[in-house]
């Protein structure tokens, strides 16, 4: 049996991957808000409409990265939770976390597979007969100490009776504080490695208390915890997961003997 600091009742919810799946898509799923029609010109109007589908991509895609621990493509090994996973952030003593470099070019990778779907083919913009040339899109995400920002080299070609015009890049800030939930997730880690084969619970719950966040930490085997980090986005869920290997079996295998 594991070592517990303090004492708290632990809910294993069976319906949480259900909700996380749901949070996880909702942004590219329903992109509210995003409309061509306006009074602005054809230029203005497509640059909006890109800018508002490179924001609501950019957060579809924290919000996917973030729930498998700062992952697109998750490394083995891995928790599978089925259709996502979870990365070991602590693997029987050795630490894995990932730089926060690598999750900014996780969520660029999202973006750039997902921005078009999210453009539609201009199809709104067409109708109007606005004939749109594009180049591939190429997006660089940062992560900044309390914003993501997207940057994105598309170029554009716009032209209706006989007036072209021309757009190359754009940029859009998430609204979003990846950095804090990164940092929360690396003080965890850092608190387990005091004692590899303990779950800090005590310092967990002052630490949720100190930032407004809540957890549930799942058992699927013996040896493995994944903790999940429940934190309220205006009005959304947003959860940061992630999972450490124990050695209990090995060491009450030895305390047999």
């Amino acid at each position: 049996m594991p070592k517990i600091k303090g004492q708290i009742s632990v809910f294993i919810i069976l319906g949480i991957v259900l909700v996380a799946i749901v949070l996880s898509y909702f942004y590219l799923i329903h992109p509210a808000g995003i409309s061509a029609e306006g009074p602005q010109t054809d230029t203005q109007s497509v640059k909006l409409f890109i800018d508002s589908c490179l924001g609501e991509t950019t957060r579809a895609g924290i919000y996917l990265v973030g729930h498998q621990g700062g992952y697109l493509d998750v490394p083995s090994p891995y928790v599978n939770l089925l259709p996502l996973k979870a990365p070991y952030y602590y693997y029987e003593g050795k630490l894995a976390i990932p730089e926060k470099g690598a999750i900014e070019r996780e969520i660029s990778t999202y973006v750039n597979a997902n921005i078009e779907k999210c453009l539609s083919n201009f199809t709104s913009f067409r109708q109007q007969g606005i004939i749109i040339e594009t180049g591939s899109p190429l997006s660089n995400v940062t992560i900044s100490s309390n914003d993501v920002t997207a940057y994105l080299k598309y170029p554009i070609k716009i032209t209706k009776d006989d007036r072209t015009s021309t757009l190359e890049s754009f940029t859009q800030n998430a609204g979003f504080n990846m950095n804090e939930k990164y940092n929360i997730a690396t003080q965890i880690i850092n608190e387990q490695q005091k004692d590899s084969e303990t779950i800090p619970i005590g310092y967990l719950t002052e630490l949720s208390m100190e930032k407004g966040f809540k957890f549930i930490l799942g058992f699927p085997e013996q040896d493995i915890v994944v903790f999940n980090l429940i934190f309220n986005e205006t009005g959304d869920k947003f959860i940061y997961a992630f999972a450490i290997k124990y050695n209990w079996t090995v060491n009450k295998s030895l305390e047999e003997e």
